[in-house]
Formats: C-alpha cells, sequence, structure tokens
C-alpha cells in the first residue's frame, strides 16, 4: 500500500514573502476559486485577504487548500 505525503511548503519570514505567496495563490485561484469576485478587485486589507484564503479553501483543491491554510496561519 502506498502511503501519500503532502508537499513540505516554504516558511514566510515577512510581509514581503507573505504578499508575494498570497498574491500567487490569489491570481491562481481567480477564475476557479474565486471566479464571483468583481475582476478589478483585489484583497489589500488583511480582513479581505482572510476572507480571500477562506474562499480558497472551501471552494479549491487540496494543495490550494494547504496552501490557504498555511498563509491564513500568517495573518
Amino acid at each position: 500500500m502506498k502511503t501519500l505525503t503532502m508537499k513540505n511548503y516554504q516558511k514566510i519570514d515577512d510581509a514581503s514573502d507573505f504578499d508575494r505567496e498570497f498574491n500567487k495563490l490569489f491570481s491562481e485561484c481567480r477564475d476557479t476559486c474565486l471566479w464571483f469576485w468583481k475582476k478589478t478587485v483585489v484583497p489589500q486589507s488583511d480582513c479581505d485577504k482572510r476572507e480571500a484564503l477562506r474562499q480558497i479553501e472551501k471552494n479549491g483543491s487540496l494543495s490550494q487548500f494547504v496552501r490557504a491554510r498555511e498563509l491564513s496561519k500568517w495573518l
């Protein structure tokens, strides 16, 4: 029987790392998990980013869920 292992994600050291990883995940999920958001909306506040990550956890793939959960720990 083969066991599944999760990828190890990089530790986020500062705010610029968080912003870069958040923007990358947000862009990746824009047309799938966040299709109902206006295309002109980009989360700026922590509250808006938290909501975007919640929606990604709810509607995304397993790997997107894990990445969103890891990022939400930093807010």
